[in-house]
């Protein structure tokens, strides 16, 4: 009886340390292009931080000299002014910052942040079951 509870303890804290570790390391397995289309005849994808435009006026993709700035993932691209070689180009990342590159300035400038708070009025468990009567 012993042997069968060693063996059960064991297994259900092998399980636990499983769990554990792949629900942590299963993000890293996530990567590849994400493709974008553009505006003006232009289409972006990302690979890691880097930024690499395919547009009318040069056919060959070209990446921009400067990777995007930050840390999170990069949800939205948006493309214009293709006849410039890096055209212009807005970046929005998952945290909600916005980053613009435009052709005169060879650099990602921050224009701000798309995430807020929302504000909350928090309410006591009677007021709720007042609602609800």
């Amino acid at each position: 009886m012993a042997k069968r509870f060693f063996y059960l303890c064991t297994g259900v804290l092998c399980l636990a340390m499983a769990v554990s570790i792949g629900f942590t390391s299963a993000r890293a397995q996530i990567g590849g292009p994400l493709y974008f289309a553009g505006v003006g005849g232009a289409s972006a994808a990302v690979v890691g931080r880097t930024l690499i435009v395919l547009t009318n006026a040069a056919p060959s993709p070209a990446p921009f000299p400067v990777p995007v700035p930050g840390t999170s993932d990069i949800v939205s691209v948006l493309v214009y002014n293709a006849g410039y070689m890096p055209p212009a180009t807005t970046v929005v990342l998952a945290n909600g910052d916005t980053y613009h590159w435009s052709g005169a300035v060879a650099a990602w400038e921050l224009v701000g942040s798309l995430s807020g708070t929302t504000q909350a009025r928090s309410t006591s468990w009677g007021e709720v079951k007042a609602r609800y009567r």
